[in-house]
């Protein structure tokens, strides 16, 4: 896993989603008042711990 000072550094990426499940991101950020940012990277974050292949 990342240091705290490497999860400090920020990068821009683009990926392309379906259109249906950036829609159920929108709208789950808006309830939880989140940012669809911070919905993806806990995603991700989750993901990679779940599937973490040392």
């Amino acid at each position: 896993m990342p240091t705290e000072e490497e999860e400090s550094e920020e990068y821009r990426t683009s990926v392309t989603i379906p259109k249906t499940l950036q829609k159920a991101v929108a709208h789950y950020s808006i309830d939880h008042e989140v940012t669809f940012t911070d919905v993806v990277i806990d995603a991700l974050k989750e993901y990679l711990t779940k599937h973490d292949r040392k």
